[in-house]
């Protein structure tokens, strides 16, 4: 048992060494300032986090990374719902895992009001295939209420005619005519 608890003292004084070396041979990147370009000197460290990506240190500011990872999250092709991983905005490169789970938990330590979509992402293990899978109801309710908030009345249009062709038979065959006025689509 002694020789065990050693022998892991010693591993992880070694990850920790690996770690810092890491971290002392990045390049830090020259972006100072949040996604909407404000500097980021002018917010406080605790709104901040600073991410090793393929060698090098990005500082961004959270709020930013939190309605990014929103967007993603709720990612949506028409009616499908299409989840994607959080992408670094400068390199356009999937995050990895570990810097996934460094937001979520500064989040917990800056006092934000963490949005449901990324805890029950933190609870499907930053897996994206579980997270559909088990949050597929809330997943489909927010694809189906982007789509109506979009302002595409044509794609809207088309897909109104779709279920009524599709339940044809459970409305009496009631369709519109191949002529409609967009202002007519638009309240329909």
């Amino acid at each position: 048992e002694k020789l065990y608890f050693q022998a892991k003292q010693i591993k992880n004084k070694f990850v920790s060494f690996v770690k810092l070396w890491k971290w002392k041979k990045a390049i830090i990147s020259s972006v100072d300032t949040d996604l909407y370009l404000n500097k980021l000197d002018s917010f406080k460290n605790k709104y901040k986090i600073k991410l090793l990506e393929n060698n090098t240190i990005y500082t961004f500011r959270l709020s930013d990374l939190v309605n990014y990872w929103i967007e993603s999250l709720k990612n949506s092709q028409g009616l499908f719902s299409k989840p994607i991983l959080l992408k670094n905005p400068h390199t356009n490169l999937d995050m990895s895992i570990n810097n996934l789970y460094n937001i979520y938990f500064k989040l917990l330590n800056t006092g934000f009001n963490i949005p449901t979509i990324i805890i029950n992402f933190f609870y499907s293990n930053m897996n994206l295939e579980t997270f559909s899978y088990n949050y597929y109801h809330l997943l489909k309710n927010n694809t189906i209420i982007t789509f109506i908030d979009s302002n595409l009345i044509y794609e809207q249009w088309e897909q109104l005619l779709n279920m009524l062709h599709d339940f044809r038979k459970d409305i009496d065959y009631i369709t519109f005519s191949s002529n409609v006025t967009y202002r007519i689509k638009n309240k329909v």
